[in-house]
C-alpha cells in the first residue's frame, strides 16, 4: 500500500485506513485460519486512490493469513497447534522453518532464526497453564545442514543435542515446567 498525500490520521483529508479481524472477547485470534483485513475510506476525491471507495463505502484493500511464528511477535502456542497472535505480524519476518508445539499453552517469543547461523534460534517461553508439573513442548527446526550436530540451551544449561536428519530437520522434545519466561537457544555445534 502507498501512503496517501496526507497522513492517514487527517480524517478532514484522508478519510480512515483500519485494520479488522475477527477475534474472541480477549482480543485474540481464533485460530491461524483467521484472515486480517485493512478497509479504506476517503473523504476527498484528490486523496482517493483509483478504485479505493469514499467513506460509508469502505472496501477491503489488504488480506492476508497469518500461521506459525515471527521475530519479536509474541505467540500463545495452544493444544492443537492453534496460535494466538499478542500482536499483528504484518511485514514481521517469519521464523521460517520454525515450529512449536505443547501439550499445555505455553507463551513464545523468537528473537531470531536463521538456519546456516551459528545461532540458529533463540527467544524465550513461558509456560501459562496452572498445571503445577508444567508441559512437553517440541520444537522443530528446519531448513539446517543434514548430519550437522544442534543442541538444545534452555536457560543456560545444554538439556539437548542431535544431528539434523537427511532432510535437515531437528526436533527437541523438553519437559518445561513454570518459572517465568525462560531463554532458549538451538545452537550449531
Amino acid at each position: 500500500m502507498n501512503p496517501s498525500p496526507v497522513g492517514l490520521d487527517d480524517w478532514d483529508e484522508a478519510g480512515v485506513t483500519y485494520l479488522s479481524f475477527l477475534s474472541d472477547e480477549f482480543g485474540h485470534v481464533e485460530d491461524a485460519g483467521t484472515l486480517p483485513f485493512y478497509y479504506q475510506a476517503r473523504n476527498s476525491w484528490d486523496n482517493n486512490i483509483p478504485g479505493w471507495k469514499f467513506h460509508g463505502g469502505e472496501r477491503v484493500v489488504l488480506g492476508g493469513k497469518y500461521e506459525g511464528l515471527y521475530l519479536g511477535v509474541p505467540a500463545v502456542i495452544q493444544p492443537g497447534n492453534s496460535i494466538y497472535y499478542e500482536s499483528f505480524p504484518f511485514m514481521v519476518p517469519k521464523a521460517d522453518g520454525l515450529s512449536v508445539s505443547a501439550l499445555r499453552p505455553v507463551r513464545i517469543i523468537v528473537d531470531s532464526y536463521n538456519p546456516m547461523s551459528g545461532i540458529v534460534a533463540s527467544g524465550s517461553m513461558e509456560v501459562l497453564s496452572e498445571y503445577p508439573r508444567g508441559t512437553q513442548v517440541q520444537m522443530k527446526a528446519g531448513k539446517l545442514v543434514p548430519g550437522k550436530g544442534y543442541q538444545l540451551f534452555w536457560g543456560k544449561e545444554r538439556v539437548n543435542e542431535q544431528a539434523a536428519d537427511k532432510y535437515g530437520t531437528i526436533m527437541f522434545t523438553i519437559a518445561v515446567r513454570q518459572n517465568g519466561d525462560i531463554r532458549f537457544e538451538i545452537t550449531a555445534k
